[in-house]
């Protein structure tokens, strides 16, 4: 009975083991991803934004019909858990569409940065849309100055004018990660409601 308590306590503290050395790479994933989405000076405290936009014009649109988004700008945001002492990502995304006029925002939370089964082993984040409006993934690349964005389905409500009807985007069938440039945070200040946070972003 003695051997078989000692067998198990040795296999949970395997375990625990196996846990910690999980969560320290995560860790370590996450703060590497960190510096390259915002910057080698991360500081360890306070919120911190990254911008990237996307705008399309006639010629590619007249390439993809099928796609109903005109522009996109995202704005991915982090704030380190005081307990975890990882990051906790959030993001929004502002469209303009083809067949409606006027903004539409779409947001929610994120996973913590995680790495992929890609041949550049690039970090992503995969983020859900509040109220079951679909998801995001967000890959950014090796020299951090564009992100490659992947969705299926993309539920937008109007920036301004909250009693009118969203629109749902669905993926372009003709490309399978929409490029967004790496943009100065001005281009995404429009994307923060809280008057407080928008004070708090630094300047561009």
């Amino acid at each position: 009975m003695v051997r078989r308590c000692l067998a198990v306590a040795a296999v949970v503290a395997m375990a625990v083991t196996a846990s910690s050395a999980t969560r320290a790479q995560d860790r370590l994933t996450d703060e590497d991803f960190a510096k390259q989405m915002f910057g080698a000076n991360t500081p360890p405290q306070g919120k911190l934004h990254a911008c990237f936009v996307r705008r399309f014009d006639a010629a590619y649109l007249a390439q993809h019909p099928l796609q109903k988004m005109s522009a996109m700008t995202l704005l991915v945001s982090a704030e380190k858990d005081p307990e975890e002492q990882m990051l906790n990502y959030r993001f929004r995304v502002g469209m303009t569409v083809t067949d409606r006029p006027g903004d539409f925002t779409s947001g929610g939370d994120c996973s913590h940065a995680r790495l992929e089964p890609n041949p550049d082993e690039t970090a992503q984040l995969g983020c859900g849309v509040e109220c079951d409006g679909g998801g995001i993934s967000v890959e950014l690349s090796k020299d951090a100055r564009f992100t490659l964005v992947r969705f299926e389905t993309l539920r937008g409500l109007p920036k301004l004018n909250s009693e009118e009807q969203g629109v749902e985007i669905e993926s372009d069938a003709n490309e399978a990660a929409l490029r967004l440039e790496r943009a100065s945070l001005e281009e995404c200040r429009s994307l923060i409601i809280d008057e407080d946070e928008q004070s708090d972003m630094p300047p561009s």
